[in-house]
């Protein structure tokens, strides 16, 4: 049964790029999930020129990661593939990890050297 080219169709083409590149590059999903929170985190302070440990890059590997989150719950709907809150959990960690704590890294070296107690850069 074809849909068209509406939501349901993005939400599983969507799931074919994500398998793809699990697949292109040797990984499990955990892990495209950690590589891709990283990768997107260090491209948005780039392309925005945003130090590291300003907020917006952080903000955009949230918005990111919430739309996907989104898609794999919609893909529950459309495809039956099985969701649980518990793999969602998951992935937001893995997507945020390292950028949360870059942004934690670099915030604090820039409050304590303000604050006088971190020697200067």
């Amino acid at each position: 049964m074809s849909h068209g080219h509406g939501w349901f169709d993005m939400v599983l083409d969507w799931e074919a790029v994500k398998q793809g590149m699990a697949r292109e590059f040797h990984v499990s999903h955990a892990v495209l999930h950690i590589h891709l929170g990283l990768a997107i985190y260090l491209l948005t302070s780039l392309l925005l020129r945003q130090r590291l440990g300003a907020v917006l890059p952080w903000l955009v590997v949230a918005l990111l990661e919430l739309v996907n989150e989104v898609s794999d719950f919609l893909r529950y709907y459309v495809s039956g593939w099985p969701w649980t809150a518990t793999n969602t959990i998951e992935d937001i960690v893995n997507t945020l990890f390292w950028p949360t704590v870059l942004l934690l890294l670099f915030r604090h070296r820039r409050v304590a050297r303000s604050a006088g107690i971190a020697p200067p850069e």
